[in-house]
């Protein structure tokens, strides 16, 4: 393993567990930090090192059992080559741990991060999920329909996209746009559809050299804590280094 000139982590490996003891390696190197951050996030154990302003986050973590689940997944990679890569990972990142300086923010709110686990691994997974698909807008849907009718919540809510037909269709031409609950009003040169990533973004044409609109989307790891207990989101989008 080697550092390029941009500081970026150069792996090569005769072997997938080598491959991943040094991916892990790098990992911790780079964002142990946040590795332990996001799984106490998960885990609903932010408390312990930041004190009760976490309590509301880690009520919320806890009662949906984030933690169970990822056990719950691991078990079903026991004897795979999955689970093996797992474990060569942890290793990877306990032995940067172990080895190399811990970065600063430890010091600062004076603790030390356990040893990492697979169990911990699984628990990204768990944040990854929760992240791009978790939400309550199904329940309060169902909420909603015993209240005032399912034709009621079907024409105020429709579960449609935010168009009615693909853009080519057969060649006959571009289709009707339509607007849908997910897509949010125009501000300033830039659309945002509500719900998304900060990342997921639309231009106008004048942003662009061809002065035509242009749209964007890449899928991220949330990293920070916006607790609420009938709806968390995924507040921001870290970039790589």
């Amino acid at each position: 393993m080697r550092y390029d000139d941009y500081g970026t982590a150069q792996i090569e490996a005769d072997g997938e567990q080598a491959l991943y003891f040094a991916v892990g390696y790098a990992q911790a190197a780079d964002r142990l930090f946040q590795m332990d951050l996001q799984r106490r996030v998960m885990a609903g154990r932010l408390s312990e090192v930041v004190g009760e302003r976490a309590l509301d986050s880690d009520e919320f973590h806890v009662r949906m059992d984030f933690a169970g689940g990822a056990e719950a997944n691991l078990e079903l990679l026991d004897g795979t080559p999955t689970g093996a890569a797992l474990e060569a990972y942890c290793e990877g990142v306990n032995a940067c741990r172990e080895q190399e300086a811990l970065p600063l923010e430890f010091g600062l709110l004076d603790y030390e991060p356990d040893p990492w686990t697979p169990a911990d691994t699984m628990l990204m997974e768990q944040q990854i999920s929760w992240g791009l698909t978790g939400s309550f807008w199904t329940l309060r849907r169902e909420l909603l329909a015993r209240k005032l009718g399912e034709e009621t919540v079907e024409e105020l809510y429709p579960f449609r996209m935010d168009h009615d037909a693909p853009i080519i269709r057969d060649g006959s031409g571009p289709a009707t746009a339509t607007r849908s609950r997910r897509t949010a009003p125009v501000s300033g040169n830039t659309v945002e559809p509500s719900g998304s990533s900060p990342t997921q973004t639309c231009s106008t044409g004048l942003e662009t050299s061809s002065r035509r609109p242009a749209s964007g989307r890449t899928v991220g790891w949330s990293r920070g804590v916006r607790p609420r207990a009938a709806s968390p989101s995924s507040p921001t989008t870290p970039t790589s280094r």
